[in-house]
C-alpha cells in the first residue's frame, strides 16, 4: 500500500455548482460564502477502522439510546446528515421494522401513522453478518412516521463512526421447495451465459455466481436472487446487469459475490463509476484494503467532481493513520458554494484528531448554526471546546448530541437498501402503503406475506400496526389479546394496547376512566417487560395525564427525560406535567434548562406562559402568547394556552 494517496488523485479545490447526484438521495448541502482556509500538520494518529451502530433483528424495545424527535418548533437535536430518530409530534410510532428502538407517543393526541418493527428472525447457521449500507444524509426530510431509526452502539471516543447496518438472514417457511430453486439456479448455469443465436465476450460468457447456501436464505430473498440471475441469463454481456446482482449481493450481506458481479460488469465496461465505487466497498468491507484503495483512487480519477468518493477515501486514509493525505482528500471535497457536509464533518474530525481543536471549532460551528439537530457535530464540537477548555459550552453540545455520533451516507451505499427484499423490507413496505392510508393494499400483502413466511409473530404484530393507523382502536382491542397470550413477554403488543385503549378513552369527555385504567395497565406491564423502553413511560404519562393524575405523570415523564435527555419533547412534556400538577416554579425552572441547551421554542414558551398564569402574571403570558402566535400561528397549544390566559388558570 503507498505511503498515501497521490497528489494527482486530490483535484485542487475550485467553485462549482450543483454536483450531479442521483435523484433523491444526494448528500446534504448547505450554501455558504467562505470556509476557514484549512491547514495541514502532521500528528500522531489514534485512529482505528471505526464500527457502527447496528440495526438488529429483535424483538426487543430500545432503551435511551434510539428515541424520537419533536415538532420542529421545539429544537430539539435531530441527526442532519446523520440518522434521525423516528417519530413527530402527531405520529405515535412502535419499534420499527428496522430496529430495536421505541417510537415513544405522542404528547397530545392519538396517531394515525404507525411504524413498524425489526423481529426475531432466526439467522441462518453459519452466516456472518456485515453489509454496511449508509442513509443518506438527506434522509430526514422524508416524513418522520417512514423514518428508520437506529440503535446505536458504543464507539471509541473522537472517532467518526459512519452507519453500518448488520444484515442478520433469517430462516423462512418457503412456499417454493428449496430444490425447485436451487434446480432453477442450476439449470441458469449449465446453461451458459450466451444469447441464443450468437456468441458473446470471453467476460461475460462466464458462470453465474449463485450462493451455495441459497436454500437457507429468506425465501423473499431468494425469490429476487433467482430473478435477478435469469435476467442476467438473458442478456450476460450488459454490465447494467452485472451491476444490478452485485447490488443485490452486497444490500444482503454477500460481498464476496458482490465483487465478482462487479469484476464482470467492469470487464465489461471498465470506465463505469458506480459499480466501481461499490466495488471499492465490498473490498474495505472485507479488509481488503490494497484492492479498496486502488478502486476508489481510480474512482476519483474517472469523476474528480463527485464530492463523496474523496471524503470516503479520506476516511480510509485516517483507519490508515494517513491524517495528511486524509485532510487533502477531505479539504477536496468541500466546494463552495454548494458544500458537501459530511466533506466538513470528515474534515473536522481529522482536524480533532490532528490535535486542532482550534479549526475543529471553525469548521463546525457554522455547521451546528445551519443544522442545529445534527448531533453528531454537536459531538465532536463538544469534544473539541473539551480540549480548549469551554467546559460550559461543551457540556451544551455534549448533552444535546447524546449517544450518536457522526455517520457518513452517500447516494450509491444508500440505493442498497432499496434492493433489500427479505421480510423486514417487505414489512417496511406494508408500512409505507399503511401510512400513505392505502390500508386495504397493506391487509392484502399482509396476507401474502403470511402464506409466504407463516403466522409469525411480527406480522401479527404488522396487523395491529395497521388497525391503529386506520382508527380501529376496537378492532385493536380485539386483536391483540392472542398475541399477547401466544407472546407473553414481548411488550410491544402491551405498548399498542395501551395506545389503543387510551384513544377510545379519549373519545368522550370526561375521558372514560375504565378506558384510561386500562392504558395504565397495559403501559405498565409493557414497562415490567421492557423497563428501559421510552415509549412505554411517555404512554404511561400520557395516561395518567388524561386521568388527571398529573404527579403521576410528571414522574412518568421524568423518566423519559432520565433516559433520553436529548430529545427535547420529553422535557416539554414534563414541564407542561408539573404545571399542571400545581408546581409551575419546578415547570418554570425545566423550560430554563430548555431554552439553554436546545435553545428557544414555540412548544417550551406556550409552557412558560401557562406556568405565569398560575402565577398570576397575565400580562406577561399574554406577551408569550402574542409571541408564539406570529412564529408558528398553527401550533396546537395555542389555543390552549389562550383559553388557559382567559379563565386565569392552566
Amino acid at each position: 500500500m503507498p505511503a498515501r494517496m497521490p497528489s494527482s488523485m486530490v483535484p485542487r479545490r475550485k467553485v462549482e455548482g450543483n454536483q450531479p447526484t442521483t435523484a433523491g438521495t444526494s448528500t446534504t448541502r448547505i450554501r455558504v460564502s467562505a470556509w476557514p482556509k484549512p491547514s495541514v500538520h502532521r500528528s500522531r494518529s489514534n485512529w482505528v477502522r471505526c464500527r457502527y451502530p447496528t440495526i438488529r433483528i429483535a424483538g426487543e424495545p430500545e432503551t435511551a439510546e434510539g428515541s424520537s424527535t419533536v415538532r420542529p418548533s421545539s429544537d430539539s437535536p435531530r441527526t442532519i446528515g446523520n440518522v434521525e430518530p423516528v417519530g413527530s409530534r402527531f405520529g405515535m410510532g412502535v419499534v420499527q421494522l428496522v430496529s430495536d428502538a421505541i417510537t415513544p407517543p405522542t404528547a397530545m393526541v392519538m396517531p394515525n401513522r404507525m411504524i413498524l418493527l425489526r423481529f426475531d428472525m432466526g439467522p441462518a447457521p453459519g452466516r456472518r453478518p456485515g453489509i454496511e449500507v449508509r442513509r443518506r444524509s438527506s434522509y430526514d426530510t422524508r416524513d418522520p412516521s417512514s423514518r428508520l431509526e437506529l440503535r446505536w452502539r458504543p464507539v471509541p471516543p473522537m472517532r467518526t463512526a459512519p452507519l453500518k447496518i448488520l444484515r442478520t438472514q433469517c430462516r423462512s417457511v418457503a412456499v417454493v421447495a428449496p430444490s425447485v430453486l436451487l434446480g432453477f439456479a442450476v439449470a441458469l448455469m449449465s446453461g451458459g451465459c450466451g444469447e441464443s443465436g450468437g456468441s458473446v465476450s470471453a467476460d461475460a460468457d462466464r458462470t453465474l455466481p449463485t450462493p451455495s447456501d441459497l436454500d437457507e436464505y429468506d425465501v423473499g430473498v431468494r425469490i429476487e436472487i433467482l430473478a435477478e440471475l435469469e435476467r442476467l441469463g438473458k442478456s450476460p454481456s450488459d454490465p447494467a446487469a452485472w451491476a444490478r446482482l452485485g447490488d443485490l449481493y452486497l444490500a444482503h450481506d454477500r460481498p464476496a459475490l458482490a465483487i465478482e458481479s462487479y469484476d464482470a460488469s467492469l470487464a465489461l465496461a471498465p470506465d463505469l463509476v458506480r459499480p466501481r465505487y461499490l466495488r471499492a466497498w465490498a473490498h474495505h468491507d472485507q479488509g481488503e484494503l490494497d484492492a479498496a484503495r486502488a478502486d476508489i483512487e481510480r474512482v476519483i480519477e474517472l469523476d474528480p467532481d463527485r464530492t463523496h468518493p474523496k471524503w470516503r477515501a479520506a476516511s480510509w486514509l485516517v483507519e490508515a493513520g494517513e491524517l495528511e493525505a486524509a485532510s487533502r482528500l477531505a479539504e477536496a471535497s468541500i466546494v463552495p458554494p454548494d458544500v458537501d457536509l459530511n466533506g466538513v464533518r470528515m474534515l473536522a474530525a481529522i482536524r480533532l484528531d490532528q490535535g486542532r481543536p482550534e479549526d475543529c471549532v471553525k469548521l463546525l460551528e457554522p455547521v451546528v448554526r445551519s443544522q442545529p439537530k445534527d448531533r453528531g457535530s454537536h459531538y465532536v464540537l463538544g469534544r473539541a471546546k473539551q480540549l480548549l477548555g469551554r467546559t460550559e459550552e461543551s457540556a451544551r453540545h455534549l448533552r444535546l448530541a447524546g449517544d450518536a455520533r457522526s455517520t457518513f451516507g452517500d447516494p450509491w451505499l444508500n440505493e442498497l437498501s432499496n434492493r433489500r427484499s427479505d421480510l423486514a423490507a417487505r414489512l417496511i413496505e406494508v408500512q409505507t402503503r399503511s401510512n400513505e392510508d392505502r390500508h386495504d393494499e397493506a391487509m392484502n400483502l399482509i396476507d401474502s406475506l403470511t402464506t409466504m413466511y407463516g403466522p409469525r409473530r411480527e406480522i401479527r404484530y404488522a396487523t395491529l400496526v395497521v388497525l391503529a393507523n386506520r382508527g380501529d382502536h376496537a378492532g385493536l382491542l380485539e386483536a391483540v389479546p392472542a398475541l399477547v397470550a401466544d407472546e407473553p413477554a414481548w411488550p410491544l403488543p402491551r405498548f399498542r394496547e395501551a395506545q389503543a385503549a387510551l384513544a377510545i378513552a379519549r373519545t368522550v369527555t370526561p375521558p372514560d376512566a375504565a378506558g384510561v385504567d386500562r392504558a395504565v395497565a397495559a403501559a405498565n406491564a409493557g414497562i415490567r417487560l421492557a423497563p428501559g423502553a421510552i415509549e412505554g413511560y411517555e404512554l404511561l404519562g400520557e395516561a395518567s395525564g388524561t386521568g388527571g393524575r398529573w404527579l403521576d405523570a410528571a414522574t412518568a415523564y421524568r423518566r423519559c427525560v432520565e433516559l433520553a435527555p436529548f430529545i427535547a419533547r420529553h422535557h416539554v412534556q414534563l414541564a407542561d406535567a408539573l404545571v399542571r400538577s400545581g408546581d409551575p416554579m419546578a415547570g418554570v425552572e425545566v423550560v430554563d434548562a430548555m431554552d439553554r441547551d436546545f435553545g428557544r421554542s414555540v412548544d417550551a414558551a406556550l409552557v412558560r406562559a401557562r406556568a405565569f398564569v398560575m402565577f398570576g402574571r397575565l400580562e406577561e403570558a399574554k406577551a408569550i402568547l402574542e409571541q408564539c402566535r406570529r412564529a408558528l400561528p398553527e401550533h396546537p397549544g395555542i389555543p390552549r394556552t389562550d383559553a388557559a390566559i382567559r379563565r386565569g388558570r392552566p
